[in-house]
């Protein structure tokens, strides 16, 4: 996805979360959403798309624990990068 802008959030299905993914899909961005509910999750991934972001990936999982976060955050940017490029810009906020 040369030139995409991609956004990895968490607690995406609920609150400040719900809200992060509507502005990021609003301004274009793709999206890989990370909730512990699934029913929340598909929900928000319908207003994703609605908002014009491309939905890349949806992750059911409590992230809580550091380990878990690092594993799916390191796993889903595995999954996004293009084949052959090995050089990812990662930006945590």
């Amino acid at each position: 996805m040369p030139g995409r802008k991609v956004a990895v959030i968490t607690g995406a299905s609920a609150g400040v979360g719900r809200a992060t993914v509507r502005a990021f899909a609003g301004h274009g961005f793709d999206v890989g959403l990370l909730a512990r509910g699934a029913a929340g999750l598909e929900a928000i991934a319908v207003l994703a798309a609605l908002q014009g972001g491309l939905l890349l990936a949806k992750v059911e999982r409590d992230v809580r624990p550091l380990d878990a976060a690092l594993d799916v955050m390191i796993s889903l940017i595995a999954s996004l990068a293009p084949a052959g490029q090995g050089d990812h810009e990662v930006e945590a906020g």
